[in-house]
């Protein structure tokens, strides 16, 4: 209810407490030997049912602009 009044914090602390943000790339060369890397970002319980959200709400993560989504590789990879 915080949420459609505008208020995102209780929505943020309960994913910042009982959900981690969970990042999976595809990635595949092009004919041209260009890298493409497509990622998919997802909430993921850590302890299922612990959190006091229904389990059947879709969590959709924003999608992050290609400069981020770089940055979080090059820290993935120690390179940041």
């Amino acid at each position: 209810m915080s949420l459609l009044a505008g208020d995102a914090g209780p929505l943020r602390t309960e994913l910042n407490a009982h959900f981690e943000l969970q990042l999976e790339f595809v990635v595949a060369l092009t004919a041209g030997r260009d890298l493409i890397a497509r990622p998919e970002f997802g909430y993921v319980p850590i302890i299922p049912g612990l959190s006091t959200l229904p389990a059947d709400l879709p969590l959709r993560a924003r999608r992050l602009p290609r400069d981020e989504v770089h940055l979080l590789l090059q820290r993935a990879c120690g390179l940041a």
